[in-house]
C-alpha cells in the first residue's frame, strides 16, 4: 500500500498547481508587464501591439490582466492553459476502464 507521499492522488492534484505556479515565475520573468494604454490596440477585451513587448497588460476595465496578442509567447501561454485542461481530462476518459469496479 502507497504511503501519503507516494499516493498517485496527491500526485494528480500536486503536479498541475507546482507546474502553474513555475509557470507563471517564469512568464513574469520573462515577459514583465506593460502599461496597457487604452485606445485602438484594444479590440473588445483583446489586446494587440506589436511595438509592447510586455506580455500582460492591465485591463483596461476592472481588475486583472490580460495578454498582449501580438507577442508571440501569448501564444504559449495559451497552449498551455488548454494542455493543462485538456490532458488530465482526456487521461480520467481513457484511464477510466482501469479503475476497479
Amino acid at each position: 500500500m502507497p504511503g501519503p507521499a507516494n499516493s498517485p492522488l496527491l500526485w494528480i492534484i500536486l503536479a498541475p498547481v507546482l507546474l502553474v505556479v513555475l509557470f507563471s515565475i517564469v512568464l513574469a520573468w520573462l515577459a514583465g508587464v506593460g502599461k496597457g494604454p487604452l485606445g485602438e490596440k484594444w479590440r473588445d477585451v483583446f489586446y494587440r501591439d506589436a511595438e509592447d513587448p510586455s506580455l500582460l497588460v492591465p485591463k483596461p476595465r476592472g481588475v486583472g490582466y490580460t495578454l498582449n496578442f501580438a507577442n508571440r509567447w501569448s501564444w504559449v501561454v495559451l497552449v498551455f492553459i488548454v494542455l493543462m485542461i485538456a490532458v488530465p481530462a482526456i487521461l480520467s476518459i481513457t484511464l477510466a476502464h482501469k479503475l476497479p469496479k
